[in-house]
């Protein structure tokens, strides 16, 4: 199975199609099969090259999360449970990683409806700011910081834009989000960014989400909240695309109408008509101040209609 990214159902203020392009890459992502063992169940996996899912007991390995180049921690839970996790907390001391948490209101997963863009906005902003730090980082490492330059040499081959562009490329985002079980909250969130990012429907994310992350749980609760996503994100354009149909075919119909008054006045019909009006005694071509004479005025110039 196969996804694209579509930009078919962001709003251009809050994403911008070159912003969108960064995250993306403009790459097709596709479900990985491989053999999984039971510890398998207990590691972060990805779903797509920049987003993975697991359990919170995952961000303990730290030596697997410097391995798959994990940059942001999000951590959802239980608003019933403690604010933060010590596991969390000390995998952003030591290796320097940014932690957000989501709060789930009573462990009811239909609240994440409402904190749904919130998440998406954060791993989007993380991964465009992870792509412009490289890019600055990379312009900071060429001598002099010009821009330009070439010339072979160090890491990357080379000094420029296009040496940037590569390091840039090489240094990206990649978040993990984990829940408790990581089978139930993350894999929700993560249906939900392949819906918004990927213009996937509920059931093709969630088909994509459960072959990448075995053991995933989409409950009825799980999959109504999807739903209710669903119906946020689609209306715009949708309505959008009905609009436009609806002005097309409205034009379509002007047009046709005005073709048709137009073949009903030129038929031999009408042109009969008109002409036996000008012909009767009672068409009168006079001045309406003049009733007297409208009748001898009125006959004589029917008389001259009458001889031509």
């Amino acid at each position: 199975m196969e996804i694209k990214p579509s930009y078919d159902g962001i709003d251009p203020s809050e994403l911008t199609r070159e912003d969108f392009d960064i995250i993306t890459q403009n790459e097709k992502q596709i479900t990985i099969t491989y053999d999984w063992l039971k510890q398998d169940r207990y590691a972060a996996q990805p779903v797509l090259d920049y987003l993975y899912l697991g359990p919170t007991s995952a961000i303990r390995n730290h030596d697997s999360l410097r391995e798959q180049g994990i940059t942001m921690l999000m951590i959802v839970r239980d608003s019933r449970m403690p604010a933060s996790s010590h596991n969390a907390d000390q995998a952003a001391r030591q290796l320097g990683l940014p932690v957000e948490y989501v709060r789930v209101q009573g462990g009811d997963i239909s609240d994440l409806v409402q904190s749904l863009p919130g998440i998406i906005g954060l791993i989007n902003r993380h991964m465009l700011s992870v792509y412009r730090d490289a890019q600055q980082s990379a312009t900071d490492r060429r001598p002099g910081g010009e821009e330009g330059g070439g010339g072979g040499g160090g890491e990357g081959g080379g000094h420029g834009p296009a040496a940037a562009a590569a390091h840039s490329q090489r240094r990206r985002g990649k978040v993990l989000i984990t829940c408790d079980s990581g089978l139930y909250y993350s894999p929700t969130i993560t249906a939900a960014y392949l819906m918004s990012m990927y213009g996937q429907t509920l059931l093709s994310a969630v088909d994509f989400v459960g072959k990448q992350g075995r053991g995933c749980v989409f409950d009825q609760k799980a999959k109504l909240t999807l739903r209710s996503w669903q119906m946020l994100i689609r209306p715009r354009p949708m309505t959008e695309q009905r609009h436009l149909q609806w002005v097309k075919q409205r034009v379509k119909q002007d047009k046709q109408d005005r073709q048709d008054k137009q073949d009903r006045q030129d038929t031999p019909e009408v042109r009969r008509q008109v002409v036996a009006k000008e012909k009767s005694p009672s068409f009168d071509h006079t001045d309406p101040e003049t009733p007297r004479e409208r009748g001898n005025t009125g006959n004589a110039k029917g008389g001259s209609v009458h001889g031509s």
